[in-house]
């Protein structure tokens, strides 16, 4: 019983080794192939051949199966995947049974006329080979002896055409191209289409392809864009006359900048003279190259070349130096800038006897002047006397013995008032004169003074006293004048002996 036992053990053991054995060496089964996905024809020989593996070789690792393609029976296969390479689609290495490890490989077909083509596979897994096969239709494409069309569009439309002036576009620019042989396929380059959304001095596109008819471009298409209008600026031809006033006419220059296309022109130079304001303004435009037109203003000015008025105050128009006139003045008065001064002129407190001139000058805040004129009258004092002794007259020459003093008895008067200061005698003077010969009258001094020489007022009397002391030359003549503070005089002739 023993040995039988031990015989049917062996027997067990020798059948399960070569169970395992054989099953090792199994190939990839239910393995196909197809041509392009299986496409029906082709015009190209170079092809795609897919493979499909339902059932992975033993260990499931499709680097062990080797993959070789041939165009016929009789051609020698071409191995396109070695073993223990990497597979070529996919995680192979946790390939199960049933579960698809596809992959592609490129291969050529058969060469020749237009007809069916066979690509024959096969599969091997250490000593064990499967085939399969697939076949399509080659249809060699038609001779191409023409080079691509190529066009384009500019908004929709061809040729461009610029919405602006001078071949500028103003607004978004679309640019597409189309590109067509009906004869074989073809590549490019450029052609993109685009839409341009920024202002540009110029930007060039082009687009070139090349089929098996040759080669076409490039076609180039220039693309000018200024969208925004030009920036304006109104400027005076100067600074403010005065406290920030226009007084006369300013004239305003208006300028642009601009983007690409630049400015064409601007409007011309304005002159403001009227009507006198606050706060206004002038206005001007540009144009660019493209057509855009900007709009400017000047900064707000104040304008006023209306002189103001004067006002005369305390103009006398005569006095007669006592007491002193009040001194004249004036007033400035203006309805827009305001009056800021006013000045007179030609006004003496002490003027000479006579008619005198006043000029008054005014400005306004502006820096605008005015003047007026005026006048006032100095009226002469009225002098009284010399009283006697003292005779007076044209011809009339007093006698008295030299070295002897005559009281000089006199009255001033402004007007009805009488002035009883001595300031108001300017002074006495004795001017040597020649004497008279004859056609005169002779006047005696009856009564003389004593002392020297002086000058004082008499209340008693009323009136002033001037005590002149006589030269000490017999034979001389003399004429004495009082001089009055306001330029009159009093004259008496004298023949000393």
């Amino acid at each position: 019983m023993k040995n039988k036992f031990s015989i049917a053990l062996s027997l067990a053991v020798i059948v399960a080794m070569l169970v395992t054995s054989l099953a090792l060496a199994d190939a990839a089964t239910s393995q196909s192939i197809s041509i392009n996905n299986g496409a029906t024809d082709t015009g190209s020989l170079s092809v795609m051949v897919n493979v499909s593996a339902l059932h992975c070789p033993p260990g499931g690792d499709m680097q062990a199966l080797e993959v070789a393609f041939r165009n016929s029976s009789s051609d020698p296969w071409t191995v396109v995947h070695a073993t223990d390479t990497p597979w070529p689609g996919g995680d192979a290495d946790g390939c199960n049974a049933g579960n698809a490890a596809p992959a592609s490989f490129a291969w050529t077909l058969a060469s020749g006329a237009d007809g069916s083509r066979t690509v024959y596979a096969r599969f091997k897994h250490a000593g064990d080979e499967v085939f399969a096969d697939d076949n399509i239709n080659f249809v060699a494409p038609a001779s191409d002896t023409t080079a691509p069309v190529i066009t384009y569009t500019v908004n929709d439309v061809y040729p461009a055409a610029p919405d602006g002036l001078n071949g500028w576009f103003v607004s978004d620019v679309s640019v597409d191209w189309t590109v067509t042989d009906p004869e074989s396929s073809f590549t490019t380059v450029g052609c993109v289409d685009i839409t341009i959304n920024s202002d540009t001095a110029g930007t060039t596109l082009n687009c070139s392809a090349t089929s098996a008819g040759g080669t076409a471009g490039p076609v180039t298409v220039t693309i000018k864009r200024d969208a925004t209008v030009p920036s304006v600026t109104v400027t005076p031809d100067r600074v403010p006359d005065h406290n920030g006033w226009y007084n006369a006419a300013v004239t305003f220059d208006t300028n642009g900048t601009d983007g690409p296309s630049g400015v064409a022109s601007c409007s011309a130079d304005q002159t403001y003279s009227e009507p006198d304001g606050t706060d206004l303004t002038v206005s001007g435009s540009c144009t660019d190259n493209a057509g855009n037109v900007g709009n400017g203003v000047s900064d707000a000015f104040d304008f006023d070349d209306t002189n103001p008025t004067i006002t005369w105050h305390d103009v006398q128009n005569f006095y007669y130096g006592f007491p002193p006139a009040t001194a004249p003045s004036c007033e400035a008065s203006d309805d827009l800038s305001g009056p800021d001064d006013c000045s007179v002129a030609g006004y003496n407190a002490n003027a000479a006897t006579g008619v005198h001139g006043l000029t008054a000058t005014a400005h306004d805040v502006a820096g605008n002047e005015a003047t007026a004129s005026s006048s006032y009258n100095v009226l002469a004092w009225t002098l009284k006397g010399f009283y006697q002794p003292v005779d007076m007259g044209g011809n009339v020459w007093n006698t008295v013995k030299g070295g002897s003093t005559v009281p000089l008895k006199f009255e001033l008067f402004a007007g009805l008032t009488e002035l009883k200061l001595t300031s108001y005698v300017t002074g006495f003077t004795a001017e040597p004169v020649a004497c008279p010969t004859n056609g005169y009258v002779a006047d005696a001094i009856e009564v003389t003074a004593t002392g020297g020489t002086s000058l004082r007022f008499d209340t008693t009397g009323d009136q002033f006293i001037y005590n002149w002391q006589t030269p000490k030359k017999p034979g001389a003549c003399y004429t004495i004048t009082m001089t009055a503070k306001d330029g009159s005089t009093l004259s008496a002739n004298f023949i000393l002996k």
